[in-house]
């Protein structure tokens, strides 16, 4: 592919959930896919990866320069603000963000400190709270998708009032794997890819 500018064009951004489904965001989801419309972000989604590295020092090379960088895997930020969204998909959205909550009821009801995330289970099992983030460009025609990904830190920046609310949203993207003895591995998980989750 020759150099070129590039226009990413809208974004719209899909979610998709675990078996855990309550009724009533299950009867609203895609069929059998537990896939939804989150919403349009107002302008550009930023996605921000994070790779993390080791320094391994050694004597022969002094105390400031290491010998061999161990690669310690990495994550990512994704930023956005939707303008047109599913208010209960993004109730739900933070629901699992919290571990699935205390309620299932109540997204701002909390889960117990320290209920893992990714619940030990295969992708999208029940118990598999990360959220599956996909962003949608119909004008490039080049999906991102975050497997395991959980709305972190200040997750969501909401104002009420008189006009439109436009919703900020700041998501964590995470390597998360699991084989089918429920063992934890690194190797080969994705972090990101550009498949279209239908």
């Amino acid at each position: 592919m020759a150099r070129d500018i590039i226009v990413n064009g809208e974004a719209l951004i899909r979610v998709r959930f675990g078996a855990q489904l309550p009724a009533s965001i299950s009867n609203i989801l895609s069929s059998n896919t537990n896939l939804s419309e989150l919403g349009l972000a107002q302008n550009e989604v930023r996605i921000t990866p994070n790779f993390h590295h080791l320094d391994i020092y050694a004597d022969d090379f002094g105390p400031e320069i290491p010998a061999e960088i161990h690669w310690m895997l990495a994550d990512a930020n994704i930023s956005m603000t939707l303008v047109h969204y599913d208010n209960t998909i993004l109730d739900y959205c933070l629901q699992q963000s919290i571990a699935g909550g205390g309620n299932p009821t109540n997204e701002g009801t909390l889960a117990p400190a320290g209920t893992p995330m990714g619940g030990f289970v295969p992708f999208l099992a029940s118990g598999y709270f990360f959220v599956s983030l996909n962003i949608i460009s119909p004008v490039l025609g080049q999906a991102w998708r975050f497997p395991s990904a959980y709305l972190s830190e200040n997750p969501i920046v909401l104002p009420l009032g008189t006009k439109r609310s436009l919703v900020e949203l700041n998501w964590r993207a995470v390597p998360f794997g699991t084989h089918s003895t429920g063992e934890i591995s690194s190797s080969g998980v994705v972090l990101w890819d550009h498949i279209v989750q239908i």
